[in-house]
């Protein structure tokens, strides 16, 4: 060491010399000899004083120290950027509470575990290869990766590490930045399903572009088969059989011009123009195009509620939304399966138009129901997103659930979705009602009774038997379908004709339910048990009006009409004694 130097920062070995002197002066009271031995005191005294002050100083500079210390260990541990130190085998040797809170761990849970097994199976490999580069280059080294979090989510990290080098009792480490981009991720997928929606629209618009160029074509050929097919239908006799031949080209011919029109609607970009219809119509107008969309594995299916109100659509986005749904159904059912069309009228309360974002009132129903796979819970409510699919680019149709959504929005509509996994889905098209007030105030409306029957055979006796007397019948399967029904029916209901013993919820059970919103409506059990033993068993006033089976259609409607008033100006129905339609007891 330099004699100058002391070894202690701010002070010089004279510096303190200087200091030990004017201690020992001050302190000697008798001043200092002259003598050796007294040079040798003074001289000892000297350098025990130097030491006293270097002691003092090494304490101050470690108090620093340990400031310091502190406040980089609290920086290190609170710093709002996840850091971690991580051993060349991928051990996490030391990390702060961000890294941790990006993982959703605790830091003493993450302490000495392995990284990579906190990685899906693809980012651990992708960070083993990260780590070797980072301890093999001494270079900054960047890695996205995919870690799984506890409750079985994932998120996406960032990791940007380096190399510190060690010595002889601390191995190298890796010092790494964890960083959450979560939210980058997101971005990019949204640019992503932008990218892929604007290369769709391309798409569409050529197919368009490309229908209307055939469909010209088309039709001028369609023009001289259906021209000349008229024109023999006009030169041979009824009896002539080429009649019969030409009859069917021109037929045909008629049916083709109806599928390019079809064709031209589906393809055709252009502003809604709302106009009031029927939309049992404009669905059997398409009925044979769905027919050959669904193809011969899957049973389609039409039921269309003939009392069905009117509303105000565009026909050719009511087609192209209804063509969307079922193609989007056919391809849940790669086996085959069964897709049901089902038309009827609803009257949707404040807590149900509440949950679908919509003004309450009367609506029109159309009902897509399929029996596919069915959609995943956790995938139900993200299906109307605009960047939702579940669709590969080579099986992409038409525009997606987004657009047909907005397309019943700008008709102050909606559409619902109901599924179960591995049971199939039903779309619900809910479309505003315009002739209700109308029907509200006919004078005299048809009788209406809410048929609850799980025998298929009886149901269909009683609801043809009621309906040729006159009566509007609501038939259901089941009791819960049956309470499903009261709850949307707009109207009053006059009658519950229900079965008394029925799986899941026996007759006087949906009764009560259905009276809480019918107050006003009477009931009438049926069953092939014996009335008494039945009606207690199942808590049934013996009083209350009960029609045993097996019963005739005549009794039936004998019932029914001393309960409820008959239709005004209803048919007398005439029941063939000769076929016997009286069901089996049960």
């Amino acid at each position: 060491m330099n004699p100058n130097e002391s070894g202690i920062a701010g002070f010089s070995q004279l510096d303190l010399r200087a200091q030990a002197e004017a201690l020992l002066s001050k302190g000697d009271e008798k001043g200092i000899s002259a003598r050796d031995p007294q040079e040798l005191i003074r001289e000892l005294k000297l350098h025990h004083i130097e030491l006293e002050l270097q002691n003092k100083e090494l304490k101050r500079c470690q108090s620093q120290l340990e400031s310091t210390r502190e406040r980089y260990i609290d920086l290190y541990f609170h710093a709002p950027i996840g850091y971690a130190s991580l051993t060349a085998e991928g051990s996490i040797d030391e990390l702060n509470f961000m890294a941790a809170d990006h993982l959703e761990l605790t830091r003493q849970e993450l302490l000495h575990a392995s990284f990579g097994e906190l990685l899906t199976p693809s980012s651990r490999e992708r960070f083993q290869a990260h780590l070797a580069r980072t301890f093999s280059s001494g270079e900054l080294q960047k890695c996205d990766v995919v870690a799984r979090l506890p409750d079985g989510g994932q998120t996406h990290l960032r990791l940007t590490s380096v190399m510190v080098k060690g010595n002889e009792d601390t191995p190298a480490r890796s010092r790494t930045i964890v960083m959450d981009i979560n939210d980058e991720q997101h971005a990019e997928r949204e640019r992503v399903a932008l990218q892929d929606q604007l290369r769709q629209a391309h798409k569409m618009e050529a197919l368009g572009r490309l229908v209307s160029g055939i469909a010209h074509d088309f039709n001028n050929l369609l023009t001289l088969i259906i021209g000349y097919s008229k024109l023999a239908m006009n030169q041979l006799p009824s009896s002539n059989p080429f009649f019969a031949h030409a009859q069917q080209i021109n037929k045909a011919g008629h049916h083709a011009s109806e599928l390019i029109d079809q064709l031209l609607a589906f393809s055709r970009e252009r502003a809604p123009s709302p106009t009031r219809m029927v939309l049992n119509e404009t669905i059997r107008d398409i009925e044979s195009m769905l027919r050959r969309v669904t193809g011969d594995d899957i049973e389609f299916n039409l039921s269309l509620d003939e009392a069905l109100g009117e509303t105000c659509f565009d026909a050719a986005q009511f087609k192209q939304v209804l063509m969307n749904l079922v193609i989007n159904a056919c391809e849940a059912m790669p086996q085959g399966g069964r897709l049901t069309v089902r038309t009827r009228n609803i009257q949707l309360h404040e807590r149900a138009a509440a949950r679908l974002n919509i003004e309450p009132g009367p609506f029109v129903l159309v009902e897509v129901e399929d029996t596919g796979y069915g959609i995943p819970e956790e995938v139900v409510s993200r299906v109307f997103d605009s960047n939702f699919t579940t669709k590969s680019s080579d099986k992409t149709h038409g525009f997606g659930l987004a657009t047909s959504q907005g397309i019943l929005r700008q008709h102050r509509g909606v559409i619902d979705v109901v599924s179960q996994s591995d049971k199939g889905t039903s779309f619900l098209i809910y479309a505003p009602r315009i002739d209700a007030a109308r029907a509200e105030e006919s004078p005299a409306p048809t009788p209406t009774i809410l048929l609850v029957e799980d025998q298929t055979d009886l149901r269909q006796l009683a609801t043809m038997v009621l309906s040729t007397a006159g009566y509007r019948v609501l038939s259901a399967s089941s009791p819960a379908e049956g309470v499903e029904i009261a709850e949307l029916h707009p109207g009053a209901l006059d009658l519950i004709l229900t079965d008394v013993t029925m799986p899941g919820m026996n007759g006087r059970q949906l009764a009560e339910r259905v009276l809480k919103t019918h107050p006003n409506t009477h009931v009438l059990y049926i069953s092939g048990h014996d009335h008494e033993s039945v009606c207690r068993e199942r808590g049934i006033d013996l009083d209350a009006p009960f029609l045993e089976k097996p019963f005739t259609p005549e009794r039936l409607v004998e019932i029914v009409s001393a309960l409820i008033e008959p239709p005004l100006n209803a048919p007398t129905p005439s029941f063939d004694p000769s076929s016997d339609h009286t069901p089996p007891p049960g």
